[in-house]
C-alpha cells in the first residue's frame, strides 16, 4: 500500500470513528392550565306588544305579559331585577307612569303605560326581588319572571294622535 492510500485510509478510518455515535432521546416539559370561573348572569329581555283603542269610556286594554328568563352562572347569587322608568320618562317612581315616545304618524302625545308584576296590574313594577336556595336561578334552572304591561286609560291616552310608540325599560340584576 503506497503512503498516500495508508494516508487516505487512515483519514478515512478516522472520520468514521473520530465523529462519534449520534445519540436520540427526549425531554420533556410542562403546560400549566390556569380556568378562572367568572361569576355572571344573563337576562333575556322581551317584547311586550299592546294594543289600545283611545276614545271617551274606552276601557283599557288588557294586559300584555312576556316571560324573561335569568340565568346565573354557579355560586353566583343573584338579589334584585330593577326594571327603570324607561328612555321616555326622566325621574320615574313606581307612582307615576311610564311614557312611551310616538314613532308613527299623526304627532301628538306620548303615550302613557306601566309594568305590572301581576296579571290584574295592581302592583306596578319597580324591582323583584330573586328566589333564593333550591330555586335560586343558574343555567340550568332559569328564573323566569312573568311582567305584565298595560296602557293606562286617562286623558291624555285618549288623546293621542299618533299610530305606533316606543320605549326601552332597561333591567339591571344585582348579584
Amino acid at each position: 500500500m503506497t503512503p498516500m492510500k495508508k494516508i487516505l485510509v487512515a483519514s478515512a478510518v478516522t472520520m468514521l470513528c473520530g465523529t462519534g455515535v449520534a445519540l436520540a432521546g427526549t425531554a420533556t416539559g410542562t403546560v400549566t392550565v390556569n380556568i378562572t370561573v367568572t361569576p355572571n348572569c344573563t337576562v333575556n329581555s322581551p317584547t311586550l306588544a299592546m294594543t289600545y283603542l283611545p276614545g271617551a269610556g274606552a276601557q283599557p286594554a288588557t294586559p300584555a305579559s312576556a316571560t324573561m328568563s335569568v340565568g346565573c352562572s354557579p355560586g353566583t347569587n343573584p338579589t334584585s331585577l330593577v326594571f327603570n322608568g324607561g328612555a321616555n320618562t326622566t325621574g320615574w317612581t313606581t307612582a307615576a307612569a311610564r311614557q312611551a315616545a310616538n314613532t308613527g304618524t299623526g304627532g301628538g302625545n306620548n303615550i302613557q303605560y306601566n309594568l305590572y308584576s301581576d296579571a290584574a296590574a295592581t302592583t306596578v313594577l319597580g324591582t323583584l326581588t330573586a328566589p333564593t336556595g333550591a330555586n335560586a336561578p343558574s343555567f340550568s334552572k332559569l328564573w323566569q319572571p312573568v311582567i305584565y304591561a298595560q296602557v293606562l286609560d286617562n286623558a291624555n291616552n285618549q288623546a293621542v294622535l299618533g299610530t305606533s310608540f316606543r320605549d326601552t325599560v332597561t333591567a339591571t340584576l344585582s348579584f
